[in-house]
Order: C-alpha cells, then structure tokens, then sequence
C-alpha cells in the first residue's frame, strides 16, 4: 500500500503562497499528479494500491487511516510546501530518526532529485540531506513518528517569490512517484531532465 497524503485540509488550508494560492490547494493538486498511474503500476511484481484521504480529515484520523489500512512493505509521503517567507529557499524531506534504512536512502534520493530538478538547494541539517521532526519548527510531526509504516513529509519548496517560480508540477510528481515505487537496497541512479521530458510524450513510465 502507497498512502499519498496532501497536507493540511478544507479546514486549515496552510501558508499562503505569494501568488495568493494556499498551500493546502497546492497539496491536492500534486498528490494527484502524483497518483496518476500508480495503482497500474508494480513494485516487485505486486500491484500496489495506493491509498489518499477524504479532504475533511483532521491529521489524526488520516494517521487513523494509515493505521487500518497499513500492509507489509506499506510506505507513505505527506505533501506539504514551505511558507511564504521572503528570502529563504530549498527543499526539505522529513524522517523519523527511527526509520528504516531504505526509507533514509529514499529520503536522501528525494531531496537530492527534487533539488535537481527545481534548481533549488537541499536545506539539510548535520550532513544529512533529511531531516528529523525535532529539528522542523513545530519540533515534532505525528505523521511521521505516530504510524506504523515508514513515511515522509516532503516540504517541496517555500511558496515565495525565488522557489514558486522553480516548481514544476509534472517534473516534482514524477520524482515523487518514483520514489514511492523504487526498492532503496541500493542507491538507484538520479533522474535527469531529458528522462523526465522522454516520461512527458508517455515512451517510459
């Protein structure tokens, strides 16, 4: 099972983007690019269902959700974008420091091809290209550390006037699609722009 949650809800809708687009908006709108396709697709010769929550759930009862459905080799994102804060920029991916190493190694693989394909950098803390839920602002995520499975929280790019401009729909949802479907045994080779722009005219998945 593949659960792709859209941060926030109807109901607290997040930051405000400069653009005067919510973040919440934002959320829906690349959870579902990000959905396309996948129940078709196979991870280790198993269909994989993917799994997203009603827009009226609060945080606990989507971590409710995750509960009830939850199957081996289950695996999770909560999307989310960063303030409008003048200034700042990158990305973050955030873990639970008690992960498996397979979710570390898609985290790292995460922020590192959403950096390349944004242009953004990877705001990292103590060498790590991840980060851990004491380290965010709020200083912990229930997403991450209440679940059973392993899960990360993507904050794509902040929603201001230097990374708005650097996000692309399609290119971030395919970097989060592969992520969800790629086995982390071993680190698997970045994607690059001329394989995005070969999956946009439908040749590969």
């Amino acid at each position: 099972m593949i659960f792709v949650i859209a941060g926030h809800n109807e109901r607290s809708q997040g930051a405000l983007g400069y653009d005067g687009v919510y973040e919440h908006t934002r959320n829906v709108s690349l959870q579902r690019q990000v959905t396309l396709g996948l129940s078709s697709m196979s991870l280790s010769g198993t269909a994989m269902e993917v799994k997203t929550e009603d827009e009226d759930k609060s945080n606990a009862e989507v971590r409710d959700m995750i509960r009830r459905y939850a199957k081996p080799h289950s695996r999770g994102m909560d999307i989310h974008f960063n303030n409008n804060f003048p200034g700042a920029t990158g990305t973050e991916v955030v873990i639970s420091p008690y992960t498996s190493e397979n979710n570390r190694r898609r985290a790292e693989w995460t922020a590192r091809n959403l950096s390349l394909v944004m242009g953004i950098p990877v705001r990292r803390r103590a060498d790590r290209d991840y980060i851990y839920p004491s380290e965010t602002f709020v200083g912990r995520l229930p997403i991450i550390e209440s679940t059973p499975i392993p899960m990360m929280l993507v904050e794509v790019c902040f929603q201001n006037d230097i990374d708005l401009p650097q996000y692309d729909e399609y290119r971030v949802s395919m970097v989060l699609r592969r992520a969800m479907l790629l086995e982390f045994e071993v680190m698997p080779p970045d994607i690059y722009f001329n394989d995005l722009n070969t999956q946009k005219h439908g040749k590969t998945i």
